[in-house]
């Protein structure tokens, strides 16, 4: 379920999963307020939002055009868990995210 849908929307949250997200489309308990960013300008925040997660060791890709980050982070042992991190920066100082697991 990574990616947009063709609205350029997250996609909503598996069932089966420790998924959250902020899109306003999840039942309770997969839901959580948007995150907000700063610098409001768009670019400056994805830049600073892809070197944060680079800076924790994530594979980040970047698609500036629609505002959406993808970022994997392999945890070490005892975990063993991959970690996805979405975000879509919607503009205007305010972004909505899926966060799946801990990041």
């Amino acid at each position: 379920p990574i990616g947009l849908t063709r609205e350029g929307r997250l996609r909503p949250c598996p069932a089966s999963s420790d998924c959250v997200s902020s899109s306003g489309r999840e039942v309770t308990n997969k839901a959580m307020s948007p995150l907000s960013f700063s610098p409001t300008e768009k670019q400056a925040a994805m830049s600073r939002a892809a070197s944060l997660l680079r800076s924790k060791g994530a594979q980040v890709e970047v698609d500036e055009q629609l505002g959406y980050i993808h970022a994997v982070l392999d945890r070490p042992p005892p975990n063993f868990i991959t970690e996805d991190f979405e975000l879509l920066l919607l503009g205007g100082g305010g972004g909505g995210a899926r966060l799946e697991g801990e990041f």
